[in-house]
């Protein structure tokens, strides 16, 4: 049995509330034991002696940036591409997740908002930190980095990720159909170009691209 959950269309974290950070006073956090693993022995922290309690005061703690989590989920690149943007030598970076279900999708493998792995020199497939080295490779061999899909604008932190391409100079396209108006606005000021992706008439949206969003494509375009 398949129990998988994937986002509605329609649901999209705040970029502020993915970033967010909790903090409390001493007042408000809740009295706990920490335990620890000492010379084999996992025991609470309190029950050690003091010259161990003092050793455990004194460690520091790291975070890899490897296991950060990625700003967006790549399910693919195409590394050089003469049709993603009209007139231009791009890369196109294909975002994982789309909440359309489109009766004639020709990437059914970037619908699940999970990785994939597409068109890869990468053991372990496509991660946007790899895509960005490999831009960052590529100055003055490309002209823009497109972001296409799946749906882009359903990757809560999208904005950084364009940011991040702009860096070495490259402009900046995207494909999206538009589902959810308000996250195509965050963006649209930070892209050079833009292909809409119409599904069909906007009334016949439910039947032709699996869900009825055919008005919020519409106020898209608004």
């Amino acid at each position: 049995m398949n129990t998988t959950l994937e986002p509605p269309l329609t649901r999209r974290v705040s970029p502020a509330l993915a970033t967010a950070e909790c903090s409390l006073t001493d007042a408000g956090r809740q009295p706990c034991e920490v335990w620890t693993r000492v010379m084999g022995y996992h025991r609470p922290v309190s029950s050690f002696n003091t010259g161990k309690q003092a050793e455990h005061a004194e460690r520091r703690f790291f975070c890899d940036p490897a296991m950060r989590p990625e700003l967006i989920s790549v399910g693919g690149l195409a590394r050089f591409s003469t049709v993603d943007w009209p007139g231009m030598m791009t890369a196109a970076v294909f975002c994982q997740g789309c909440g359309w279900r489109c009766r004639y999708c020709h990437n059914l493998h970037l619908i699940p908002f999970r990785n994939q792995i597409m068109d890869t020199e990468e053991p372990a497939g496509w991660t946007w930190a790899s895509v960005a080295a490999w831009l960052r490779d590529r100055r003055g061999l490309l002209d823009a980095v497109v972001f296409s899909g799946g749906e882009p604008t359903l990757q809560p932190r999208l904005a950084e990720a364009i940011a991040q391409a702009r860096e070495p100079g490259f402009r900046i396209g995207l494909h999206t159909g538009g589902p959810v108006p308000s996250a195509l606005a965050e963006v649209l000021p930070l892209v050079d170009w833009v292909g809409f992706d119409f599904k069909s008439p906007f009334a016949a949206y439910a039947r032709v691209a699996g869900r009825p969003a055919g008005d919020a494509a519409a106020a898209s375009l608004g």
